[in-house]
């Protein structure tokens, strides 16, 4: 029986270190061997997990360099803060992507190592050539096949392999015609001594480097809960009472996860009650909006009393968001209680090509509309590769104690922002040397010494993640 499948034929398994560096190269050859050129190609590299709902949370994604096209090499380099996640069993796959059409040619598991070292996380490499090369081999666009090889990649030479037998001797071809005798050719000029090479020429400017894809942490999940006990009248959706609202800001438009719950207080065969959530300010949706837009799924209704849930998957804008829990009933008839609300927003995954969440370099932005106000001076931003510099000079008020904060910033907008801890920096006042940062949730400070005022001079680094 002939089986298609646009699956590999063969799977891999990847293990790596937690937190250490890690590089890999591809070999891509058609059903002959030939090397496949991967000109207006690209491979991507991604690692996820699917929980028991089926939704992928991504951990990582990459785009391979390919400085050989025409030898059909790529090459995936990860730093070790890459692999700086719960060492644990995932899923990878590598795509290749041509004009329009792609194709997964590996697949297989991805599992992070726990070890006890920790403190080259930060450690970064230009280039390395990788310990292992994964040969895949194209037939027919119906199967995909995998070798795994300690191949150099185009450009380094291998080892010389030894000399092989000599081949057979071919026959005597046959003896031309005798052609005709030439023309007696002019003397030669005398022989002069050839003169010193030229100077080499000037080399040309280096091109500019490409852009790559930055990958910025998802918004943690949030969750909020409700009163013990209301009794509902409406029978159009009004705001749940007493539960606060959800905020997520979206550095770039992704999908997010929509939980919600309540206890039906009583048995009501006269109307049913109803929930939903909606969606406000960057992004619009209401209670019944969903991916699917199925009434009756995103918006679950019940009559008797008892647990009542639902659950709806939604894309939203980059920008603030604001998650709304929604009730109501179908008559005013009889007595409806909505009880124990509960409401948790999980964001996912991005949405959108991986190359586009982020630019390479913003180069330097004027920050200066977020200093405190009163506080005086300039102030500058620019993320390049996923690192953040703000610098800038400032007036601050003299301190009546040592290292007391002086916030001299606030509302700085979201893709600024450390995510996970605070970006430290330092600074100079006076001659004195002082400790500034920026904290995750968009304000800066300076801790100065007993008695400085004046002018601080001072520079932050840190990553996004």
């Amino acid at each position: 029986m002939t089986f298609i499948s646009n699956t590999p034929r063969d799977t891999m398994s990847i293990e790596v270190e937690a937190r250490k560096s890690f590089a890999l190269g591809y070999f891509i050859t058609d059903k002959y061997g030939e090397p496949v050129d991967l000109t207006d190609c690209s491979l991507t590299l991604t690692i996820g997990k699917t929980d028991v709902w089926g939704v992928v949370t991504v951990i990582h994604s990459s785009v391979a360099t390919i400085d050989a096209p025409g030898l059909g090499y790529g090459q995936f380099q990860m730093q070790a803060a890459d692999l700086d996640v719960k060492p644990e069993e995932y899923q990878f796959s590598t795509t290749l992507r041509s004009l329009g059409y792609s194709a997964v040619i590996s697949k297989g598991a991805f599992t992070v190592r726990q070890n006890t070292e920790f403190s080259s996380v930060d450690d970064e490499y230009t280039s390395a050539i990788p310990p292992q090369t994964v040969v895949a081999q194209l037939r027919d666009m119906q199967e995909v096949h995998i070798t795994m090889g300690e191949m150099l990649p185009p450009g380094r030479p291998g080892e010389k392999g030894d000399k092989g037998d000599p081949g057979d001797q071919g026959p005597q071809g046959t003896q031309g015609e005798k052609g005709d005798k030439g023309d007696k050719g002019d003397d030669g000029a005398d022989s002069t001594v050839p003169g010193p090479p030229g100077a080499p020429g000037t080399p040309g400017a280096p091109g500019a480097p490409g852009a790559d894809a930055v990958i910025h942490p998802l918004p943690p999940p949030q969750s909020v809960v409700g009163p013990t006990s209301f009794a509902l009248t409406s029978t159009t959706f009004e705001d749940v009472s007493g539960i606060s609202t959800i905020t997520i800001n979206a550095a770039y438009s992704m999908y997010v996860r929509i939980d919600m719950s309540c206890v039906l207080g009583n048995d009501n065969a006269a109307s049913y009650t109803m929930m939903g959530v909606t969606v406000s300010g960057a992004t619009t949706l209401n209670e019944q909006d969903g991916l699917g837009g199925n009434v009756s799924h995103n918006t679950p209704f019940g009559y008797s009393q008892g647990e009542l849930f639902g659950a709806k998957v939604v894309i939203i804008n980059a920008g603030t968001n604001v998650f709304t829990m929604r009730r109501r009933r179908s008559a005013a008839s009889g007595t409806n209680a909505f009880n124990y609300p509960m409401m948790t927003v999980t964001p996912l995954f991005f949405a959108g090509d991986p190359g586009t969440w982020a630019p390479s370099d913003t180069g330097w932005v004027d920050l200066s509309a977020y200093l405190v106000s009163g506080v005086t001076g300039s102030v500058q931003g620019r993320i390049k590769e996923g690192d953040v510099e703000i610098r800038g000079t400032v007036g601050t008020g003299t301190q009546a104690a040592s290292s007391t904060a002086y916030d001299f910033m606030t509302g700085i907008p979201t893709m600024w922002r450390p995510t996970t801890r605070i970006g430290f920096g330092s600074g100079v006042n006076n001659g004195w040397a002082v400790t500034c940062y920026v904290r995750t949730d968009g304000t800066a400070a300076v801790n100065l010494r007993n008695g400085l005022s004046g002018t601080t001079q001072f520079t932050t680094r840190y990553y996004l993640g």
